[in-house]
């Protein structure tokens, strides 16, 4: 059971919003519920950096950094290294650069920093195809 309670801001002065804004209620659609208790859960971010190698350590540059089922992402610098922020509770990097296979890192809680090797895609790279044109004048 929740009483509707409603405020005048032009009448109640600075005062009356102060103890009006102190009091345990929750604003909703319908209207303000009084000494009612709210859980406000607020998402944060978790910083993770990490470097992107080859099977020999060779540093990636570009790889592709993203977090599994989100859009945004990054890519690695030119010594292979990223850094990214994630919403707390996603659990997996994916990453990828051509010529290589998409590799999913899970990611865990307290762990900040990853080192992630890339294996290579040979079957990819039997179908790449490079063309020359050369113009002789």
């Amino acid at each position: 059971m929740f009483m509707q309670k409603t405020i005048n801001l032009k009448k109640a002065g600075i005062l009356g919003i102060l103890f009006f804004s102190m009091s345990p209620t929750v604003a909703t659609a319908d209207g303000i519920r009084e000494n009612a208790t709210s859980v406000q859960t607020v998402q944060q971010n978790v910083n993770i950096k990490g470097k992107v190698a080859d099977s020999n350590g060779e540093p990636i540059i570009g790889a592709s950094i993203r977090v599994k089922g989100l859009s945004a992402g990054v890519v690695s610098d030119l010594e292979g290294n990223f850094e990214l922020q994630i919403p707390s509770g996603h659990s997996t990097l994916q990453v990828s650069f051509v010529g290589f296979k998409t590799q999913e890192v899970a990611v865990s809680p307290g762990k900040t920093n990853y080192q992630i090797v890339l294996r290579e895609d040979n079957e990819t790279l039997n179908e790449v195809v490079v063309e020359c044109l050369i113009i002789l004048t």
